[in-house]
């Protein structure tokens, strides 16, 4: 129950000078069930665009992980949580208008595990 609780809170970690200068909007916006077996799910990396008022564009999974978002179903579920929650927690403040990566990693929550 611990950990089901601990993953519906949900963590990110947000990275580039665009991230940095925007406190983690999208932290309390992604809700992600805990796996039946108590593992936990894997980390997931989106690219974001937004214009320079905040206004989300696109997100998706990064390029480098397309593959595995078409081929692995439980990293398909984890990446398709993490885009709702930018999609949910959009328009958020930013500098400028540009592309950022954000990193949803659920094991920040577990001490690592």
């Amino acid at each position: 129950m611990k950990h089901a609780l601990a993953l519906l809170a949900c963590c990110l970690l947000a990275h580039s000078a665009l991230a940095q200068a925007t406190p983690n909007p999208f932290f309390a916006c992604w809700a992600l069930s805990a796996l039946p077996d108590g593992s936990v799910p894997p980390a997931v990396i989106l690219a974001a665009q937004f214009q320079a008022d905040g206004t989300l564009v696109s997100v998706q999974p990064r390029q480098a992980d397309m593959q595995r978002y078409a081929t692995d179903p439980l990293y398909h579920q984890t990446a398709d949580a993490a885009m709702a929650a930018v999609k949910r927690c959009s328009p958020t403040r930013v500098t400028q208008a540009g592309t950022v990566e954000i990193t949803f990693d659920p094991r920040a929550l577990l001490g690592g595990r």
